[in-house]
C-alpha cells in the first residue's frame, strides 16, 4: 500500500525510513525497537496488531504521512490515541503527550498541541493490547512540510523525536 503519494513521494518509503531510523538512532538500551516490517511489504493492520501482541508489545506507535485534496490546507503534526473505551487509552494519552513534548522542543513545522480521537476510532489503535497511538509526521498536500519530510536529516529529527518521547513515557 503506497498510502499518500504527492510529487512522486509515496508515504511508505517516508515511513519505513524514519521507523528504521528510529531503531538506528535508539542508543537505549532498556527499549527495545522492532518494526512491524523491515522491508517493501504490505502488511494489514490486522497482522500490525497481531505481531505486536505476538511480540508483547510495551507500546505501538503506527507512523503515516497525510496528504489531503486540497493543498495546504494543513500542515503539522497530529497524534490520534483510541477511543475513551479502549482500556489503554490513559496510557496511550501519556504516551502522546510525551510524544507532543519532544515534537515541540524540536520540530520545525507545526505541532497540534491536542491528541485527537476519532469519532469512529482508528481500528489499529482500538484493536491493540497495549498503549497505542497513530502519528501522522506531516502532511505531504502541504508544499513546506513536503520539502521538510522527504530530507534525510528531517527524518532522523523525527526518529529521535520519537524515541524522545518513548523514553519520557518509559520514566513515567
Amino acid at each position: 500500500d503506497n498510502g499518500a503519494i504527492e510529487n512522486n513521494v509515496k508515504e511508505k518509503d517516508l515511513n519505513l525510513s524514519i521507523a528504521k531510523d528510529i531503531k538506528l538512532l535508539n542508543k537505549n538500551e532498556n527499549i527495545n525497537i522492532i518494526l512491524s516490517r523491515e522491508g517493501d511489504e504490505a502488511k494489514s493492520v490486522k497482522d500490525r496488531v497481531i505481531f505486536a501482541d505476538e511480540k508483547k508489545a510495551d507500546l505501538f506507535i503506527s507512523i503515516h504521512v497525510y496528504a489531503e485534496q486540497t493543498k495546504n490546507n494543513h500542515n503539522g503534526v497530529i497524534i490520534f490515541i483510541p477511543k475513551n473505551d479502549n482500556p489503554y487509552v490513559n496510557e496511550s494519552k501519556l504516551l502522546g503527550s510525551a510524544l507532543i513534548e519532544s515534537f515541540q522542543n524540536n520540530y520545525k513545522l507545526q505541532v497540534a498541541k491536542d491528541l485527537v480521537q476519532r469519532e469512529q476510532g482508528i481500528w489499529v489503535l482500538n484493536a491493540n493490547q497495549c498503549p497505542s497511538v497513530l502519528l501522522e509526521t506531516g502532511f505531504l498536500s502541504s508544499q513546506n512540510d513536503l520539502e521538510y519530510l522527504i530530507k534525510p536529516e528531517n527524518q532522523k529529527i523525527i526518529a529521535q523525536n520519537i524515541l524522545n518521547g518513548i523514553a519520557k513515557y518509559a520514566q513515567q
